[in-house]
């Protein structure tokens, strides 16, 4: 599907203003990632010092091409951007990323980036940034990042739109369980904005949840339009939205030049379209997580699996913090549990499954595993088992999993209640074969709780997918930027 974003993101041919040799330089990085992310493209290095960098042929300047680019790429300081600028516009290329600040030394009114923005708005050039780490497009094979970074193959369901750079790469870069269509780091929107970015990955045939890192809506028409595609189309969106507290909004101002906006209007908007709000990077990967694994879970609630009555408590403790409800089981469940757990044990949910141990604790796992998530009113089973030394997942936590998906059919979870320095790749493997492997109990909690509430969202009170905006939304529409 045609988008009008596809001159930047999806650009048949790219230049890189500053392509360099440079090591670990912006320059360097820019071209590293095209060839990385498999970029099909003609390229287009431009940096009169060089006549060729990483055998592809160097060129003195814009004008020199042998044809007009789609994107360029800047990979220069703020003191070059604006000459260089006026040469793109010339040159009518139609779209650029610009990963710095726009800030120079004594400068005068109107400021760099105020004279970048107008150039933007006379010349309609499509603009990522600035003050952002660009952009992931790994559907497309199109990857423009100025910075080191992981491998994004294969294709994911996820997108990722972050108003922060390291709101992005701390994710992307270090999350290897999540998979990614698309993701990107808007920076300051000099011309395009989130809403139009989260348009585009709601029109990506696999996407399946959306994460969003928002300071503002900056276009507060575009972006209510875009939750309400979002819903239509039942994708979940799951957002982190800074600038809560006075403090932190006065920051938002320094740090993007956004006004955060008013946060009990967000509040009320994602409400209405049943965007699931989280506090921290680690909510917004579990909810992502689980989000992409399963979907809409069908009705019920948590089952949980212990071999600590402490953690046990824990779990209950949090959940009644999170609001996240536990299944009170079945007067049957409760028959087949006493005749398999330890007399001393209460047949509950959630089960403390460790007493005694010996010979039958094996049969005693998977069994109560199996009639917990088997349970009329249970949706999803959480397996809150910590890692073995190291890090290191225990073979037999795996199987217990997946046979008890087996004879169930429903969701299932690993989680230990903390994990260390150590690491296992069956982590990322069983997770991306739909047995998710998480750790802490906390944002694993809310990640569920998020699950059930999208769920119920499409129930609560027949809402119709067709309503509109309600009136207190639109007549505080100015404050949610």
């Amino acid at each position: 599907m045609q988008n009008f974003l596809d001159p930047l993101l999806r650009p048949k041919s790219v230049a890189i203003l500053g392509a360099s040799k440079t090591e670990d330089s912006v320059g360097q990085w820019a071209l590293k990632n095209l060839i990385k992310g498999g970029y099909k493209g003609a390229i287009y290095p431009i940096n009169p010092s060089y006549d060729s960098i990483q055998g592809i042929s160097c060129f003195k300047s814009v004008s020199q091409l042998p044809e007009t680019p789609d994107l360029a790429i800047f990979a220069v300081s703020d003191h070059r951007i604006e000459a260089l600028f006026d040469e793109i516009i010339e040159a009518k290329i139609s779209a650029a990323v610009i990963f710095s600040s726009l800030v120079v030394d004594n400068d005068k009114a109107p400021t760099l980036k105020e004279r970048i923005q107008e150039k933007i708005r006379n010349s309609g050039i499509l603009v990522c940034g600035a003050n952002g780490m660009g952009f992931y497009n790994v559907r497309d094979s199109m990857w423009a990042c100025g910075f080191d970074s992981s491998d994004h193959k294969p294709i994911g369901n996820v997108s990722l739109i972050s108003h922060s750079g390291s709101g992005m790469s701390g994710i992307l870069d270090c999350e290897d369980r999540l998979r990614f269509n698309f993701a990107v780091s808007t920076g300051n929107e000099l011309s395009v904005t989130m809403d139009q970015y989260l348009n585009f990955v709601l029109d990506l045939p696999e996407t399946k949840a959306v994460g969003l890192f928002i300071e503002t809506a900056r276009n507060p028409n575009g972006f209510i339009a875009a939750l309400k595609k979002a819903k239509e189309k039942k994708i979940p969106i799951v957002a982190l939205k800074v600038g809560k507290t006075e403090k932190s909004a006065q920051l938002t101002v320094s740090h993007s030049g956004a006004i955060a906006g008013d946060d009990d209007t967000y509040d009320a908007l994602f409400d209405l379209y049943g965007v699931q709000r989280v506090r921290d990077t680690e909510e917004l990967v579990a909810s992502l997580i689980l989000f992409s694994e399963f979907g809409v879970l069908d009705d019920g609630h948590l089952v949980a699996l212990h071999d600590s009555g402490g953690e046990r408590q824990l779990l209950v403790d949090l959940a009644h913090e999170n609001n996240v409800p536990l299944t009170e089981l079945h007067s049957s469940s409760v028959k087949d549990l006493e005749k398999i757990i330890d007399p001393e044990l209460p047949a509950i949910n959630p089960l403390d499954v460790w007493s005694r141990g010996g010979p039958n604790s094996s049969t005693q796992y998977s069994e109560s595993a199996r009639i917990l998530l088997s349970d009329p009113g249970a949706a999803i089973e959480a397996l809150i088992l910590n890692r073995a030394p190291y890090g290191k997942i225990y073979p037999s936590y795996i199987e217990l999993m997946k046979k008890t998906r087996e004879k169930t059919g429903k969701p299932i979870i690993l989680v230990s209640s903390h994990q260390g320095s150590g690491y296992d790749p069956e982590v990322t493997v069983q997770t991306h074969e739909g047995y998710p492997i998480l750790d802490g109990v906390s944002p694993t909690l809310v990640a569920i709780k998020n699950l059930f509430n999208y769920r119920d969202f499409f129930g609560r009170n027949k809402v119709q997918l067709s309503c509109d905006v309600p009136a207190n939304i639109n007549d505080h529409i100015d404050i949610l930027k």
